[in-house]
């Protein structure tokens, strides 16, 4: 289950599947693994690169969805964070080339 929930062990073979195709995981938006979730990959998110990290939760989850530590390690790679269980939806776009946000409220 660990790779379907993309935990450590998946970020970690999409990585290795990622070098091995010559493929590139680069990405301005990083939808964080399993809703954010504690267990998370540090080299995952640092080879992303993202700018915006979106955690995509139901507030007051029993799960307690996304953890302070994914939000804490998003921070430490650089990235601007986005929350649904606090912010409602959010909207992801480009205008001029630049990362635009909009949130929905609650």
């Amino acid at each position: 289950t660990d790779q379907l929930d993309v935990e450590p062990g998946g970020q970690r073979h999409a990585m290795r599947e990622a070098r091995r195709l010559g493929i590139d995981i680069a990405a301005d938006v990083l939808k964080l693994p399993h809703h954010g979730s504690s267990r998370q990959d540090s080299d995952f998110f640092a080879a992303t690169g993202a700018h915006l990290a979106v955690a995509s939760s139901a507030e007051g989850n029993a799960y307690g969805h996304p953890a302070p530590s994914a939000l804490e390690l998003a921070r430490s790679h650089g990235m601007v964070i986005a929350r649904t269980d606090e912010e409602g939806s959010v909207a992801v776009g480009l205008h001029d080339d630049a990362l635009v946000v909009r949130r929905s409220g609650k």
